[in-house]
Protein backbone atom coordinates (compact mmCIF):
# COMPACT_ATOMS: atom_id res chain seq x y z
CA UNK A 1 0.00 0.00 0.00
CA UNK A 2 1.38 3.40 -0.99
CA UNK A 3 0.86 6.14 1.58
CA UNK A 4 0.86 9.89 1.00
CA UNK A 5 2.28 12.13 3.72
CA UNK A 6 1.39 15.82 3.81
CA UNK A 7 3.39 18.22 6.00
CA UNK A 8 2.56 21.79 6.89
CA UNK A 9 4.01 24.48 9.15
CA UNK A 10 1.84 25.33 12.13
CA UNK A 11 1.14 29.02 12.94
CA UNK A 12 2.29 28.54 16.54
CA UNK A 13 5.57 26.98 15.35
CA UNK A 14 6.68 23.49 14.54
CA UNK A 15 5.41 21.12 11.88
CA UNK A 16 2.62 18.60 11.56
CA UNK A 17 2.62 15.67 9.14
CA UNK A 18 -0.39 13.50 8.38
CA UNK A 19 -0.84 10.30 6.44
CA UNK A 20 -3.72 11.06 4.06
CA UNK A 21 -4.94 7.45 3.82
CA UNK A 22 -4.89 6.95 7.61
CA UNK A 23 -6.67 9.93 9.18
CA UNK A 24 -5.61 9.05 12.72
CA UNK A 25 -1.85 9.04 11.92
CA UNK A 26 -0.32 12.44 12.68
CA UNK A 27 3.27 13.32 13.58
CA UNK A 28 4.43 16.53 15.22
CA UNK A 29 7.98 17.88 15.22
CA UNK A 30 10.21 20.91 15.44
CA UNK A 31 11.32 20.36 11.85
CA UNK A 32 9.50 19.05 8.78
CA UNK A 33 11.76 15.99 8.65
CA UNK A 34 11.07 15.04 12.28
CA UNK A 35 7.31 15.36 11.79
CA UNK A 36 7.40 13.18 8.66
CA UNK A 37 9.61 10.59 10.36
CA UNK A 38 7.19 10.32 13.29
CA UNK A 39 4.19 9.96 10.99
CA UNK A 40 6.00 7.22 9.03
CA UNK A 41 6.80 5.35 12.24
CA UNK A 42 3.16 5.45 13.34
CA UNK A 43 1.86 4.32 9.96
Amino acid sequence: MKLTIRAEKRPEGGWIAEVRELAWVVGHGVTREVAICRAEQLA
